[in-house]
């Protein structure tokens, strides 16, 4: 019988409509698009997208960079949530 090799790649691209987000394992994301941060604490940052707002959940979160193209947010990420 033959084996099926899998292929793990370090990160993970997401682009539904839009912003581009890239996910490296649940340590860091890397977000395109962002217009305005709502909520900054250790534990959960949201921001505003031109389309909707996206709200990341974890422990330890920080903003490693924010200027006008991208943000990146480093920690343990436990969860994503979309509101329209």
């Amino acid at each position: 019988m033959r084996e099926k090799k899998l292929i793990v790649k370090p990160y993970t691209e997401f682009a539904i409509h839009s912003p581009r987000m890239i996910l490296y394992r649940n340590q860091e994301a890397v977000i395109e698009g962002c217009k305005k941060i709502l909520i900054y604490t250790d534990n959960m940052i949201r921001f505003q997208t031109k389309k909707q707002e996206i709200c990341f959940y974890g422990s330890g979160l920080s903003l490693k960079s924010l200027n006008s193209e991208n943000i990146i947010i480093t920690g343990m990420i436990d969860k994503i949530e979309y509101f329209a």
